[in-house]
């Protein structure tokens, strides 16, 4: 009987110790799984990382596109108007390039109709069938004139547009100082004219012989 019962006592612990080491075996798999599962979900984040950044990347390259294509737009916008509106004819704010792009094509179009038909109405279409204005006074400061130089705006006045026998009477028969060396260049008449009749032009009181 004492020899039953400890065989039965080293089978009690044989099949304890067994059991324990399947139940290290199983602790040791699990672990290893656990393991192996832990950088598949860091090369999922990092998956998921560089696709972020690709999408990133390609949304910045999308806006860098379509800055550029805004900037290629601009500069179609500004030679067609060139070509249609010849800068020198437009207003002086749509001769700014930063203005202009600012502006839409129909927007441009709606301003060259308008700024046209008011310059035919300030134009010949307003001379014909307008009224004439009365012409306003002009006043001038007090200036020094050496016929040369220093000009008086005063010189560039036209002529009166009264008839001639109003005036005419004003006007000196003759310049007491006398200049002999005419620009006559523009004209084609350097060293072509006599200097005595450049001196007689200077008093209308004088006859040429033969007048």
């Amino acid at each position: 009987m004492p020899k039953r019962k400890a065989g039965k006592k080293r089978a009690r612990a044989a099949s304890a110790s067994s059991s324990e080491d399947e139940k290290a075996k199983s602790k040791k798999a699990k672990a290893g799984r656990s393991r192996r599962r832990v950088p598949s979900s860091s090369s999922s984040s990092s998956s998921s990382e560089s696709s972020s950044l690709s999408d990133s990347s390609s949304s910045s390259g999308s806006v860098k596109g379509v800055k550029k294509g805004g900037e290629k737009a601009e500069e179609v916008t500004w030679t067609l108007l060139n070509d249609i509106w010849p800068l020198e004819e437009r207003p002086q704010k749509l001769q700014d390039k930063r203005y202009v792009s600012q502006l839409s094509w129909q927007t441009l179009m709606g301003l060259q109709d308008r700024y046209e038909k008011e310059m035919e109405k300030k134009g010949v279409g307003a001379a014909i069938f307008g009224k004439d204005r009365k012409l306003s006074k002009v006043q001038f400061k007090k200036k020094a004139d050496d016929c040369c130089e220093k000009l008086h705006p005063a010189r560039w006045l036209r002529l009166p547009m009264t008839a001639p026998e109003k005036y005419w009477g004003k006007v000196p028969r003759a310049h007491e100082q006398r200049f002999r060396h005419l620009q006559l260049a523009h004209y084609g008449a350097e060293s072509q004219i006599n200097e005595k009749v450049i001196l007689s032009l200077h008093d209308r009181q004088v006859r040429q012989i033969g007048a």
